[in-house]
């Protein structure tokens, strides 16, 4: 838990309370639209192909409830036991953050009917938005028109991403501890990293718990659709924007080209806590990841000569000094001498 302690979090923290404060004080300003266009009558449904497909679904919150289990039998087990908990940790607060960015912008410019008819809109014209966007934020209010697109479906892909892209470095050996370096990354980026355990826990946290992280967020699209929470194209372009966020965000990291001209970006991913940061030792890291070179010096070899001298098969001392004056010293392989002739 002491590589949590690090400047980079309280700045993706600080990120994405940010952006979800701008996402609520957008659903505020959609609500109040709302609420003035379909003032004193009902909003006709539009036709949707899963309203279509999929019988109505009457559980209160339940779509709710699918998004808090998923989201914390995600980040509990992360916090408590990922190797690279700190990174993983960053990179989720980053494009989280991003993703209530662009949220903002597209429930506001476009308002769809309520689909959910649980849903009553408590807007009023002399609300102050900026309070109201707390409430929302604390959960106090609850909104109607905040409709394209599903920020619900959003968390439950981020979820099932976060176990494919890092649910195979739950059993990673931590690479500081064991002398060696590794790049830091993805199950298939796993250059240099050391595995513990055998092979079926490697199926099960590499294959089959990212495979069912994915049917449950996928069963949680369903019950999106299926309570009439969001319309389907609701959905459909929420896991479009997330997936593409994420692919973007891993493809500038691991892009030393990109992340040398991206200095936040290079700061935010070093790998840097706060003891460090005080005392001025933080080392120079590569963008893509540490590396460690090592290189063993060999003793250097006595002077022949000497050698010569201890063992008594020197020769004569006046005709080396002779010689060696004549020939001059060496150089790169050569003597003085054979360089000049060279020249010449």
């Amino acid at each position: 838990m002491k590589q949590l302690a690090c400047w980079q979090l309280v700045a993706g923290c600080l990120w994405m309370a940010a952006c979800a404060y701008v996402n609520c004080i957008s659903q505020v300003y959609s609500d109040k639209f709302h609420n003035e266009y379909y003032h004193g009558r009902t909003p006709e449904l539009l036709p949707d192909l899963g309203f279509y497909l999929f019988p109505r679904i009457e559980i209160l919150h339940l779509a709710d409830y699918w998004n808090v289990s998923m989201a914390v039998g995600t980040m509990v087990p992360v916090v408590l036991f990922h190797p690279e908990r700190r990174k993983v940790i960053l990179r989720f607060l980053a494009i989280q953050g991003s993703v209530f960015l662009l949220r903002s912008a597209t429930i506001i410019v476009t308002l769809l009917p309520q689909p959910y008819p649980l849903c009553v809109n408590g807007s009023s014209p002399d609300e102050n938005v900026f309070i109201e966007a707390v409430k929302i934020v604390l959960g106090i209010r609850i909104t109607c028109g905040d409709l394209l697109f599903s920020g619900h479906t959003a968390n439950l892909t981020l979820m099932a991403l976060i176990w494919s892209e890092y649910g195979y470095g739950f059993l990673a050996v931590d690479a500081t501890t064991r002398g060696y370096s590794a790049l830091g990354g993805s199950n298939r980026g796993q250059v240099g990293r050391r595995h513990r355990g055998g092979p079926v826990l490697h199926f099960v946290f590499r294959r089959l718990l990212p495979l069912l992280w994915w049917a449950a967020a996928i069963s949680g699209y369903f019950v999106i659709v299926a309570t009439r929470f969001h319309y389907t194209v609701d959905v459909l372009v929420a896991i479009i924007i997330v997936t593409k966020q994420w692919g973007l965000y891993h493809m500038y990291i691991r892009t030393p080209r990109i992340m040398r001209r991206l200095g936040f970006l290079r700061w935010y991913e070093q790998k840097q806590d706060l003891a460090s940061a005080s005392a001025k030792k933080t080392p120079r890291m590569s963008p893509v990841g540490a590396r460690t070179l090592s290189i063993e010096m060999e003793p250097i070899p006595e002077h022949p000569d000497l050698e010569a001298l201890e063992a008594g098969k020197l020769g004569s001392s006046e005709s080396s000094t002779k010689e060696s004056t004549t020939a001059g010293p060496q150089l790169y392989g050569r003597s003085r001498s054979s360089r000049e002739a060279l020249v010449c």
